[in-house]
């Protein structure tokens, strides 16, 4: 419906409409602006805390594999030391029981126990697997028997025996 001013030759644009209140139309409709924008914020935090939250457990796994191969190299210089000490004293016994002379204790051969002794309060501190434990124990117990072998007053007969056992 236009409305005319008497005697003008142009009509009026018409009435807009009043407007009523707008009514409150679902969940939206029922929040403030500053709750809409906490309910945002909200929605798009949640993906950054999800991605943060696998960074950190990816870090720690990271971490937890820098460990085992820190730990892998603390046990790496005894087993070398103690192969190679088991290898110069092998030689030695060898050429002790092929000339029938007494066992001379080389320095290598003094040291294989102080070894063992640290790859025991290594595995006490920071244990290894079980099989890994035993094998050492193992090992051990041969090296024990080789030396008191050696130390009894024949050797020649069972020293080469016990050599022969040592899986190094």
């Amino acid at each position: 419906m236009t409305t005319q001013i008497p005697n003008s030759p142009v009509p009026l644009a018409p009435k807009a409409p009043e407007r009523t209140p707008a009514r409150n139309v679902g969940f939206l409709g029922r929040l403030s602006v500053p709750q809409k924008v906490g309910l945002v914020t909200a929605a798009l935090a949640l993906p950054l805390l999800y991605f943060a939250g696998n960074n950190v457990v990816q870090q720690q796994r990271q971490l937890a594999n820098v460990n085992r191969q820190l730990l892998g190299y603390q046990y790496l210089q005894p087993f070398q030391t103690l192969l190679r000490d088991v290898q110069l004293t092998r030689g030695v016994t060898i050429q002790t029981l092929q000339n029938k002379q007494g066992f001379k204790r080389t320095e290598p051969y003094q040291n294989i126990g102080a070894i063992f002794e640290q790859l025991n309060q290594l595995g006490q501190t920071q244990p290894l697997s079980e099989d890994v434990t035993k094998r050492i124990a193992e090992v051990q117990g041969i090296w024990r028997d080789l030396e008191t072998a050696l130390a009894s007053n024949n050797p020649h007969g069972s020293a080469g025996a016990h050599y022969l056992r040592l899986p190094l």
